[in-house]
């Protein structure tokens, strides 16, 4: 017989209901995974929703439905046995995953969870820099041949719950988990006066210092071997980081410098220059003598005002205020047809005012070119340019116009 290919949405009971109901399945292999990092304190209920529900969701209906299947696998993570720094969500979907499994065993049926370490590919749920952050806490990526023979390996286990993963036991943590929710006051106190002894080295010396401190733990959390390969002036998005390298090097900043600093840290501070000068001023502000302050009379003058840069988008094609005063002194209409770079359906139009999902208007006040935004020019990387609201795109353009005109 040949394969037959068929789209379902899992996490929907009926139709999933009604798929099995066509078909005599005898085994079963969830692969789902999605990725939605961030801090806990970031996590909204439809960000955990959208990492739980092709895990969880999909798989308690697989389980309800495939009672009989003779093979039952799914794909869990590591992050679900030990916990992945801001991935909470992954880590629950996952623990999740392992109790369904669990339970499906404990009732005689087959089943097994594989708790996959990294694989050795940029795809899927793992990046250069998630290989290199696994690799200094004791687990090596695995590789498609390693993977495979671990998949064979493990279902011979007879068991429910097997992580597959190429783990080295000496680089592995020491210490219990829960272990660095205890903080030594000793430990912490000599470390701070170590910092403070820092801060006091002269002017010029000490930004240096601070700075090679901040790149140094650059190259670690990037996997680097030398701080000599990352710019200093370069932002932060640039150099390869995401939401979990930002917390890794907010935490190694901390407990070396004995401050407290925010997770926002590398957003609020985009570059490795301006962390720096943000980590000295936070150190060293309160030693500083507050300057005084000066008190200037004001009064109300006269004297006219001089604009002396503008900047603007209007409907109409206007892109500048030469182009809005021709548009008005010519009288001309501003409304025009849909632009094409919107990705709208091509019977957007629909005359009939009741259509659902459509709009009975041919023309409207639209901003043409709004897709267009050069992010090298501020510093953006072209991922986080795609996830700005144009909105604050045009607004970064006009900003830069009016101050360079």
């Amino acid at each position: 017989p040949g394969i037959e290919v068929v789209a379902c949405d899992v996490t929907d009971r009926d139709a999933l209901t009604e798929l099995v109901a066509r078909h005599d399945i005898t085994g079963v292999v969830h692969a789902a995974g999605v990725l939605d990092d961030g801090v806990i304190g970031t996590l909204t209920a439809d960000r955990l929703r959208r990492v739980l529900a092709p895990k969880v969701d999909a798989l308690r209906h697989l389980d309800e439905l495939c009672p009989d299947a003779r093979l039952f696998v799914t794909f869990s993570s590591s992050a679900g046995v030990f916990g992945n720094p801001g991935q909470g969500n992954y880590a629950a979907a996952n623990a999740a995953v392992d109790a369904v499994i669990q339970n499906r065993h404990a009732r005689g049926g087959a089943g097994i969870a594989l708790a996959w370490g990294l694989w050795d590919r940029d795809a899927g749920m793992g990046g250069s820099v998630d290989r290199d952050r696994a690799a200094r806490h004791g687990m090596t990526a695995l590789t498609d041949e390693a993977g495979l023979a671990l998949w064979d390996a493990a279902l011979a286990q007879g068991r429910a719950l097997v992580m597959p993963a190429d783990l080295n036991e000496r680089a592995l943590p020491r210490t219990p988990l829960l272990a660095a929710l205890r903080r030594d006051t000793a430990t912490s106190r000599q470390r701070t006066e170590g910092a403070v002894g820092t801060w006091r080295l002269p002017g010029r010396s000490r930004e240096r210092f601070v700075l090679d401190t901040v790149l140094d733990h650059i190259a670690q959390v990037l996997g680097h071997t030398d701080r000599a390969q990352i710019e200093a002036g370069r932002p932060f998005t640039h150099l390869g980081f995401d939401s979990l390298s930002a917390v890794e090097l907010r935490n190694r900043l901390a407990r070396t410098t004995g401050l407290s600093l925010p997770v926002t840290l590398t957003f609020d501070h985009p570059t490795p220059e301006v962390l720096a000068r943000f980590l000295l001023t936070e150190a060293t502000g309160a030693e500083d003598p507050e300057p005084a302050t000066i008190t200037t009379p004001t009064g109300t003058t006269d004297e006219p005002i001089a604009i002396v840069g503008m900047a603007c988008r209007y409907p109409g094609g206007v892109g500048s205020p030469e182009e809005l005063w021709r548009l008005v002194a010519e009288g001309r209409d501003g409304m025009s047809a849909f632009p094409l770079d919107r990705n709208w359906p091509e019977d957007l139009y629909d005359p009939d005012p009741d259509a659902v999902g459509h709009t009975y208007a041919r023309e409207g006040g639209f901003l043409h070119g709004a897709g267009q935004f050069d992010a090298d020019l501020f510093g953006i990387s072209p991922r986080e340019a795609l996830a700005m609201d144009p909105q604050q795109r045009l607004l970064l353009e006009t900003a830069w116009e009016t101050f360079e005109r």
